[in-house]
């Protein structure tokens, strides 16, 4: 994702990224909307291929690292699966991980789709915050389940 500036440093074209809460502000890099493609899978399905894994339903408090690789999540709704069935309901669950490895251990896209409002999204010095939405469909992917008491 590039601006003009950005895109004379990485020698590259512009992408049209840069955008301001308003007029006061310095534009700064932002993505306008990220989907992962659809799949024909039902989430179904999808859950009862898992040995053992979470279930993981929507987000409450996002955080992104300064160089936008490494996140976390804290989730809303959180359930345990074992051996293709949902279990049970687990508390305090925050998904951490970094975007390479998370978007290359996607193994099953479900052939739903929802979006839901969130209230901003925040970035910049000072905070300029934007009006957003969030969603897609159910993902499924392998990653390492850590429990920390």
């Amino acid at each position: 994702m590039h601006g003009r500036e950005t895109s004379q440093i990485f020698d590259s074209e512009p992408t049209g990224n840069m955008r301001a809460t308003n007029y006061r502000f310095m534009s700064l890099i932002r993505m306008a909307r990220t989907c992962i493609d659809r799949e024909d899978w039902n989430p179904s399905e999808m859950i009862r291929e898992v040995k053992d894994g979470c279930l993981i339903s929507n987000m409450k408090i996002p955080s992104m690292g300064t160089k936008r690789c490494s996140w976390s999540i804290s989730c809303q709704y959180a359930q345990k699966i074992e051996n293709g069935e949902i279990a049970d309901l687990l508390r305090d669950v925050i998904v951490m991980g970094a975007a390479p490895t998370f978007f290359e251990s996607i193994d099953a896209c479900g052939n739903d789709f929802t979006v839901r409002p969130i209230t901003d999204c925040g970035k910049g010095d000072p905070m300029q915050s934007v009006i957003m939405g969030n969603g897609g469909h159910t993902i499924r992917g392998t990653a390492t389940v850590k429990s920390v008491n």
